[in-house]
């Protein structure tokens, strides 16, 4: 999510270098971006320069890695497609490089103004695809977050009011500021989703408590107070106040 066009080039350098690691075939890659009305497409630009100047060619280049099978590079086309079909906007970051099937090379797409109804957005991307959409305040923007699964990371580009309004009024695996990946390597800061984004978390102690079992060993005293609290249970009996005194706390 970005807050306004003042740190537009750095959000979208961040965002290239995300989307496009591993081919965008990795968990915390960015999935899609929030800009303010009317920064779609300039963010889009911006992508596109900074996904050239990291990968200056596509086709034969040993930085730029290939989809894992061919099932995925069939999906991922078929994303496309039916955005087309849709009459999305399709912005090529490498103008004339085409798909290679036979390698499943995908060179970057980025979809500005993308409708949330499509196939790309209602689902992990987890690859060289990247939707841009556009909000008018970030009530809305939040309100967008909040009506989908919770997300693995959420990422803010913005100033510290902002991120302070997404801390409080948002659910998120993890929430990061202005960058991308480097929250992952933190060894000591947990990683972990929450909803539909997974379960638990790991790295550091929570690492440790996560794979690991802590029995839990109750054992009751000579004196077992419980009896106090078995039937019968005559109306106004001893019993009876015991309980009604242990139910007001």
């Amino acid at each position: 999510m970005v807050e306004d066009e003042r740190g537009l080039d750095r959000a979208a350098e961040r965002i290239a270098f995300s989307k496009l690691f591993n081919a965008g075939q990795s968990c915390v890659a960015v999935d899609y971006v929030l800009v303010p009305r009317g920064l779609a497409g300039r963010l889009a630009e911006r992508v596109a320069h900074h996904a050239r100047r990291h990968y200056p060619a596509i086709a034969g280049n040993p930085d730029y890695t290939a989809i894992i099978s061919d099932r995925q590079f069939a999906r991922l086309e078929g994303l496309l497609a039916e955005a087309r079909a849709r009459g999305a906007t399709l912005v090529e970051t490498h103008p004339g490089e085409r798909p290679d099937a036979a390698r499943r090379i995908l060179p970057p797409v980025l979809v500005p103004g993308a409708d949330p109804g499509l196939a790309l957005m209602r689902e992990e991307i987890f690859g060289p695809i990247l939707p841009i959409l556009e909000y008018d305040a970030l009530d809305d923007a939040i309100a967008f977050v909040n009506a989908r699964p919770r997300p693995l990371t959420l990422h803010w580009f913005g100033g510290a009011g902002g991120r302070k309004r997404l801390e409080e009024r948002t659910t998120s695996g993890q929430l990061v500021a202005n960058d991308v990946l480097w929250h992952f390597v933190q060894e000591e800061m947990r990683f972990g989703g929450v909803g539909e984004s997974g379960m638990g978390a790991y790295h550091g102690p929570d690492g440790f408590h996560a794979f690991s079992h802590r029995k839990a060993v109750f054992s009751q005293p000579r004196w077992n107070p419980t009896r106090l609290v078995t039937p019968p249970f005559p109306r106004g009996g001893w019993k009876d106040w015991v309980i009604k005194f242990f139910l007001r706390y």
